[in-house]
């Protein structure tokens, strides 16, 4: 009834109440034995060279850190936001990529720029040639 008279319990605001808690313990979980895996399969190979044994684990902290932070941050954001400014988001998306297409743009940061560098095979079926086992798909040879 208190839904119904324009007033909302508090326990249906709080944020935490929309979240899967045993979703969220099986990837935490497996966050975990993923640390230990990536420790296994590291640490006498650094421990050889010379390195600290846990660098590859502690990258991955990091990582995992920088990923929840972000999952907070997106999750914290109303869905219909982005439903309204989705058009918005997609078209400034294309007009991005359709800039790395245009020669010049992107040459100065090392990406190669225009559609394809000069010399180099277009992309599309004839990029097969680059395989042995392969035949060209863009020539027919003649009968």
């Amino acid at each position: 009834m208190d839904l119904v008279a324009g007033r909302s319990v508090a326990a249906e605001r709080r944020p935490t109440r929309h979240i899967d808690w045993v979703l969220l313990a099986i990837v935490l979980a497996l966050v975990v034995v993923g640390m230990f895996l990536l420790y296994s399969a590291t640490n006498q190979t650094l421990r050889a060279d010379g390195f600290d044994p846990f660098e590859r684990v502690k990258r991955q902290v990091m990582v995992v850190i920088a990923g929840s932070v972000l999952l907070v941050l997106v999750a914290s954001f109303d869905y219909r936001f982005f439903k309204v400014y989705a058009g918005f988001f997609y078209a400034a998306g294309l007009f991005f990529v359709a800039l790395l297409l245009i020669p010049g743009v992107a040459s100065e940061t090392g990406a190669p720029s225009g559609l394809w560098e000069a010399g180099r095979d277009p992309p599309g079926p004839c990029r097969f040639r680059q395989f042995r086992q392969f035949r060209p798909t863009c020539q027919r040879e003649p009968p």
